[in-house]
């Protein structure tokens, strides 16, 4: 699948865990942030069966602002 349809398809769910509805959250931050380069990410996380997560980086909070270096799959 190509990355906007993983993203369709992982926010577009219905009757998801809340593990699943948080994820749903970031992959929605991320997509926000990152703009185009979401989307490979995203399908390289697919690939590798692992999920986007964001750094925890106390400075990212008063930034608001996330790069690619701020995310890591898990």
């Amino acid at each position: 699948m190509k990355g906007v349809e993983l993203f369709l398809y992982c926010v577009e769910k219905k009757y998801i865990s809340k593990k699943d509805r948080e994820y749903n959250q970031t992959l929605y931050t991320l997509s926000m942030h990152l703009g185009a380069d979401f989307f490979p990410l995203l399908e390289k996380a697919e690939r590798e069966n692992k999920r986007l997560c964001i750094v925890d980086n106390p400075e990212l909070i008063i930034n608001d602002q996330y790069t690619l270096e701020d995310v890591i799959m898990i």
